[in-house]
């Protein structure tokens, strides 16, 4: 800072360096009597990412009452900004100026604001305002319009084509009225006029201040809303809007029209897809009123009717669905027809009402898709706001869902087509289930055999991930019937094996995997049959099996681990043979006959056992155990 001059005449040139930007200020004037600053801004400039500069010397006036500055002409932004007058004092505010070429970019760059367009577009302005303090009113008014350029929305990367754009404040002491005007090449317009009544002064304006205020708008698409959505989803239809309000933002007074048409919304991920529609809605007496409501989907529809409260937003909704088809996904294909209701009641939402499935098919794939584990949690950034829903949110559930006759599944070894009928609902202790939903006709394939299901029934009374487990699941021969049966619930299935006639389980399991009876079975069939026991059976029921199948062979235990791979064929068959009442003599073999090696195992002690190892890899170990409470 540099001081120089007289009281009455001097100079002052102050100089400032922060990161990237600097400023240069220079004044000239002096101090009078009584005492008033009185002089000139003769200099102003800001260099930097955001620069400024003064265009021409502005008269600058000031002492302990009053401030004015006058003549204030500042190039920034792409544009000029006029200050003809700013003028204070203890009574008020006053102002007066106008605006050229503004570029809203520059204007919204020092605010670092992550925006879902971009844009070149230039405004014009102009203000004439007074603001009474002790009164608390403003008068005068205050314009924007656009001058040139448009806004682009991000996603979908489209122009807005705005070909007008103006926002206007006109205020006296008794009322405001604001008017927002919007056209585009597109044939999309928005007139909105609103005019709040001034009883009590601007400070005291709140949600009761009396308004009245219309709209007219109609807008040939929606697809700027692509940027609110969550991703994969997208919205669009035309909006035609006539509505007029009265009354306060607390209690407000809504009447008028309006209306979708042609929407479309499609959602690729699941399959989900709105071909067109309409939507007309009225309201009146603060009712909002679906007068026709029609939503088409690739195939049947969705009728809508019924109405909301625009005061406490209690609503009844119907959803009559005639055939519509809710997914279409190459593993996914659901139609459905019933009478479904959507309420809320001040406290929360509930769906109620009964869909009948008319066509299923669903199919799990073979391999699907990866995922991430559970303890891994993904936090996204761009994720749009306001979308969390609250836990405290109550939801209420109680929809009855019957199965057609073209109701089919296919995945985890089953090909079955499915009929019954479910009630889900919900209840404190979370979503419910009452009914049955069984197999009609249906094979399940595992372990290179297909089974008959002859009976398959799920029964839910209770959590509806846990229902009863009713199933026998069989393999028929000339003379002999092999099969499991499933009992229990899905969360501590019951799985014992079946035959007619009655025959020891290894010989079932023999027949139901293999085809045959024990008799001249390989030693890979018996390690098949060892993967099969421990993969259908309960671990005690699996043991117990191994030890029939051991007791078959004349041998003392058998055995199937996991090898280095992930299929069957590394897997490794263990057959052994105790030779003494310390020594047992084993043989192991892969699934893919690759590797074989002879093991003998010696206790020596309670504590030292010895290992041989003779084949591919040959080894000696000693082992010394030590046993810990």
């Amino acid at each position: 800072m540099q001081l120089s001059g007289r009281r009455d005449a001097h100079d002052l040139t102050l100089q400032a360096v922060e990161a990237t930007q600097r400023l240069e200020l220079k004044l000239a004037g002096g101090l009078d009597d009584r005492p008033r600053w009185q002089g000139e801004i003769r200099q102003l400039e800001l260099s930097g990412p955001h620069p400024l500069r003064l265009l021409a010397p502005a008269s600058l006036r000031a002492d302990a009452d009053e401030q004015r500055l006058a003549g204030f002409r500042l190039q920034g932004a792409g544009g000029e900004l006029d200050i003809v007058e700013l003028f204070h004092r203890a009574e008020g505010v006053r102002s007066n100026g106008a605006l050229r070429e503004l570029a809203l970019a520059d204007l919204l760059a020092p605010l670092k604001l992550d925006l879902p367009f971009t844009t070149d577009l230039r405004l014009d302005g102009d203000w004439n305002l007074d603001y009474d303090t002790q009164r608390d009113s403003l008068l005068g008014h205050l314009q924007i319009q656009r001058r040139s350029g448009d806004l682009r929305l991000r996603s979908p990367a489209q122009a807005l084509g705005l070909e007008t754009l103006a926002v206007q404040l006109d205020s006296t002491r008794t009322e405001a009225r604001t008017r927002v005007r919007m056209a585009t090449s597109r044939g999309a317009h928005v007139d909105a006029d609103a005019t709040a009544l001034i009883e009590r002064g601007l400070r005291q304006l709140d949600a009761r201040t009396p308004l009245r205020w219309q709209l007219d708008a109609n807008l040939p698409d929606l697809l700027f809303t692509r940027a609110l959505l969550p991703p994969g989803i997208s919205l669009d239809a035309a909006l035609q809007a006539k509505l007029t309000g009265e009354g306060s933002l607390a209690t407000p007074r809504i009447e008028g029209t309006a209306s979708l048409g042609n929407i479309r919304i499609r959602y690729p991920q699941e399959g989900v897809a709105i071909t067109g529609g309409e939507l007309r809605l009225r309201l009146d007496e603060n009712r909002l009123q679906v007068e026709q409501g029609k939503l088409q989907g690739q195939q049947g529809r969705i009728l809508l009717s019924g109405g909301m409260a625009l005061q406490d937003y209690r609503s009844d909704l119907e959803l009559v669905f005639e055939q519509f088809e809710a997914t279409r996904r190459a593993d996914r294909q659901v139609q459905l027809s019933g009478n479904t209701r959507l309420q809320f009641d001040g406290t929360g939402l509930a769906l109620t009402g009964t869909l009948k499935v008319d066509r299923a098919r669903l199919e799990i794939p073979e391999a699907s898709r990866p995922s991430l584990s559970d303890d891994v949690i993904v936090i996204r950034n761009d994720a749009p706001a306001g979308r969390l829903v609250s836990k405290s949110q109550a939801f209420r559930l109680d929809l009855r869902i019957e199965l057609g006759e073209r109701t089919y599944f296919k995945g985890a070894g089953l090909d079955a087509r499915l009929g019954g009928a479910l009630r889900v609902f919900s209840d404190p202790r979370g979503l419910r289930g009452e009914g049955s939903i069984q197999v009609e006709q249906g094979r399940f394939s595992a372990y290179a055999t297909t089974l008959d299901i002859k009976r398959g029934i799920l029964r839910f009374n209770g959590p509806i991930d846990n229902p009863s487990l009713d199933i026998l699941a069989v393999r028929t021969f000339s003379e002999i019937t092999v099969g499991v049966t499933v009992g229990g619930n899905v969360q501590r299935p019951l799985v014992s094996l079946y035959s007619d006639p009655d025959m020891q389980d290894s010989e079932k399991l023999a027949w139901l995997v293999l085809g045959h009876g024990l008799d001249g079975t390989g030693q890979q069939e018996f390690a098949l049959m060892q993967l099969a026991a421990s993969g259908l059976l309960a671990q005690g029921e699996s043991v117990n099996l191994q030890a029939s199948i051991a007791e078959t062979l004349g041998i003392d235990s058998i055995s199937l681990r996991a090898g280095d791979g992930e299929d069957l064929s590394t897997a490794v068959g263990s057959v052994g043979k105790r030779i003494s009442a310390r020594a047992t003599l084993s043989y192991e073999q892969s699934m893919d006959g690759l590797n074989q090696a002879v093991k003998l195992i010696y206790q020596l002690t309670r504590r030292i056992r010895l290992e041989a190892q003779a084949g591919q890899r040959s080894s000696f170990d000693a082992i010394y155990t030590i046993d810990y409470d």
